[in-house]
C-alpha cells in the first residue's frame, strides 16, 4: 500500500487503510493511532460498524488489546482546526482494560 492510498493525512502520524482494502483481505485493514498512553502504535481494524467507531485490536508488548478506533482532537472538539488537528485514537474497551494495564506494567520492568 502506498502512503498516498491511506485515508487521511491526519495529525501525529496516524492513518488507516481505506475500507475497500479490507474486502480483499478478509475484512482486515491496518493503521496507526494514538493509544491511551499517548504513543502512536499499529493496529488492525475491521469494517466500521457505526459512523463513529471502527472495531480494532492491537498487540502491545505481546498482549492482545481489544478496542475501537475513532477520530478526535486533543481538545475533544468536534471541529478540527489548524491549531487542534484531528487524528485517529485507539480506545480500549472496558473488558480489555486489565490486559491494557498488564501490557503497560510489562514494559515498566
Amino acid at each position: 500500500m502506498r502512503k498516498a492510498d491511506r485515508i487521511g493525512g491526519l495529525a501525529r502520524g496516524t492513518w488507516i487503510e481505506p475500507e475497500d482494502v479490507a474486502y480483499d483481505r478478509g475484512q482486515v485493514r491496518r493503521g496507526r493511532a494514538v493509544f491511551p498512553d499517548g504513543k502512536v502504535r499499529a493496529f488492525r481494524a475491521g469494517v466500521a460498524d457505526t459512523y463513529f467507531s471502527i472495531p480494532a485490536h492491537a498487540r502491545v508488548r505481546g498482549i492482545y488489546i481489544a478496542g475501537y478506533v475513532t477520530v478526535g482532537t486533543a481538545s475533544e472538539s468536534e471541529v478540527p482546526t489548524d491549531e487542534d488537528p484531528a487524528y485517529y485514537q485507539f480506545r480500549v474497551i472496558d473488558r480489555a482494560r486489565v490486559a491494557w494495564e498488564m501490557a503497560l506494567e510489562r514494559g515498566a520492568r
